[in-house]
């Protein structure tokens, strides 16, 4: 959750700094802060759903298809009795719950840093 929190925190800062004149065209556009946070939120939430659905699906996928050869003898014939994957459900949900705070915590840092961005500076740091 730690890694979590740290990697989604800096792909926050990261992501804000790089659109920091994007950010204030859109406030002088007449985005309010409230807009602003929530496209901030939609960016995490995919990036953090995305991230999830696909680790979990390729990590299932390849943990069947590699941990399906430790049941074979060195004849090739099962091992007996046959070996059972199982996963750990308390484990997923903590990966579940863990990213969702991780996602969150990214968006309220991103949110307080783009909140305290002065429109007339970030434009003008692009000249």
């Amino acid at each position: 959750v730690v890694i979590m929190l740290v990697g989604f925190g800096l792909y926050a800062v990261i992501g804000l700094r790089r659109s920091m004149v994007e950010l204030a065209v859109l406030r002088a556009m007449g985005l309010s802060r409230y807009q602003i946070g929530w496209m901030l939120a939609v960016d995490a939430g995919l990036v953090g759903g995305m991230g999830l659905g696909f680790g979990i699906g390729i990590g299932t996928w390849v943990g069947r298809w590699v941990l399906g050869y430790l049941g074979l003898t060195s004849q090739g014939r099962p091992v007996t009795p046959p070996m059972v994957l199982g996963l750990n459900q308390g484990l997923l949900l903590l990966t579940v719950v863990g990213t969702i705070v991780a996602t969150s915590a990214a968006v309220l840092l991103a949110y307080r840093m783009a909140a305290r961005l002065p429109v007339h500076e970030a434009l003008r740091m692009e000249e």
